[in-house]
């Protein structure tokens, strides 16, 4: 861009664009800017009389980024980060790293890896403020691009557009029981005897039964034939099967005291153990609006996030 032409422009109008440009409808982008979605058609047109050039294809009510508009974006997108970076040094948000951070994500990976990471981030700048928001992948998504949180941390890839990840850590999963449910039932050995066991269950999608299941069996797992109970929370699930209500598949960080206590028994079906054993692993991932530049503190907060690569969350 000309200097000239760069003196003509409004910056607000360079990052409405960014906004428009990443979001799937202008609708998306004005929730996202917090402004009516003709301030963002009218932003969108004065930039393009600004550069004199068409950056978006008018498609009776729909709109789409031109080869220029597309251009644009990806070079904005790239150094936007940079002059924002920038302006935090100039001021001094750099070095002081005050003001609030919101990050969502699970439960209890937030509880046994997250709090953890951001523990010596915290004492050591006390300006500093990160809430966490606990929610499913999907809620945490839509929080994200609206603008209401900095990152998420997502049990799965982000689906949402205009959103980009990194892998952050992996989870691995164990079926476990009480050991009166074992006594009374018999170790299950194979696919048919574990199919008829009294099962407890996260949601229908089975979000961690279904990799044990496939690492266990090499196939997809089926809706187990008696659930006699689907709670949408961990620890509750593990307290249910502690009691001796069910089997549950759990991560192994957060069942291992209890497996270690004797509160609970690890159950590996025969077909495991005959070959070699393949762990029920899941990654989990770091989410942040792509595109939008992230302030000092919110960059310092994912940089601690990611600073270490581990096999298994702890």
């Amino acid at each position: 861009m000309e200097l000239n032409k760069l003196d003509a422009v409004n910056l607000e109008l360079l990052r409405t664009f960014v906004v428009a440009a990443r979001a799937p409808t202008f609708a998306e982008a004005a929730r996202v800017r917090s402004v009516s979605v003709s301030a963002i058609s009218q932003q969108v047109k004065a930039l393009e009389v600004q550069l004199g050039v068409l950056l978006f294809e008018r498609l009776g009510r729909r709109v789409r980024l031109t080869p220029e508009g597309g251009r644009l974006a990806g070079a904005l997108e790239r150094h936007l980060g940079h002059v924002a970076e920038a302006l935090d040094e100039v001021t001094g948000a750099g070095r002081r790293l005050t003001g609030l951070v919101t990050v969502g994500g699970p439960r209890t990976f937030g509880a046994h890896f997250v709090t953890p990471r951001l523990a010596s981030l915290l004492r050591d700048t006390p300006g500093l403020r990160v809430d966490q928001v606990f929610d499913v992948p999907s809620v945490l998504e839509r929080r994200l691009v609206d603008g209401q949180l900095d990152l998420a941390v997502l049990a799965r890839p982000a689906q949402g557009a205009g959103l980009e990840a990194k892998a952050m850590a992996m989870e691995t999963f164990a079926c476990v029981a009480a050991p009166g449910l074992v006594t009374r039932l018999g170790r299950a050995r194979d696919e048919a005897a574990f199919a008829g066991w009294p099962w407890l269950v996260f949601d229908r999608d089975l979000p961690m039964h279904g990799p044990w299941w496939r690492a266990s069996f090499g196939r997809p797992a089926p809706m187990p034939e008696r659930v006699v109970a689907a709670v949408a929370g961990l620890e509750p699930l593990q307290a249910l099967a502690e009691q001796g209500v069910g089997a549950v598949v759990l991560p192994d960080y957060l069942v291992g005291p209890a497996v270690k206590s004797g509160r609970l028994v690890v159950l590996v079906p025969s077909s495991s153990s005959s070959r070699r054993a393949r762990a029920a692993t899941n990654t989990l991932f770091l989410a942040w609006r792509r595109g939008a530049p992230l302030t000092a503190r919110a960059e310092a907060v994912r940089s601690v996030l990611l600073a270490r690569q581990v096999s298994s969350a702890r």
